[in-house]
């Protein structure tokens, strides 16, 4: 056996007993990136949850890919959020998050609300008529309401 043989198969040894270790630390350092689309981060999780489970059933895959996509997310408060909801599987967990930064990018809006004035001078007396009316006899309104 030549040196360069040996040196491959210890390569080859070594490589197959450190890979099975290292998808495990790639899964426990594996986080969403700022840039990093989400179905990118979860096609990373699912192969590495399979390469470092390679004889686990389905369902046990996908508990674990769900613990380690949870994990993962970096979004303040997005992580809590969606494991509240107690998604059964990534998918869940992915609309769940989708949802969860579809709201949290809608209220940053600005969402001030605007006064209407009236159309007319004779619409704003009619308003202004009716508030005062609210405002001195509420019993009378609940009243009319109810009855």
């Amino acid at each position: 056996m030549s040196y360069q043989q040996l040196e491959a198969a210890l390569e080859a040894w070594f490589r197959k007993q450190r890979t099975t270790a290292s998808y495990l630390v790639e899964l426990e350092v594996c986080n969403l990136g700022a840039s990093e689309r989400l179905a990118e981060y979860v096609a990373n999780i699912r192969r590495l949850v399979l390469k470092r489970y390679p004889t686990a059933d389905q369902s046990t895959l996908e508990t674990i890919g769900l613990h380690h996509f949870l994990r993962g997310v970096t979004y303040p408060h997005a992580s809590l959020a969606v494991g509240m909801r107690g998604p059964q599987s990534i998918e869940e967990a992915l609309q769940a998050l989708e949802t969860y930064r579809s709201l949290k990018n809608d209220s940053g809006k600005d969402t001030r609300v605007r006064s209407v004035q009236p159309s007319s001078p004779e619409k704003g007396q009619k308003c202004h008529a009716f508030r005062n009316l609210v405002r001195r006899s509420p019993p009378a309104l609940a009243e009319g309401l109810t009855g």
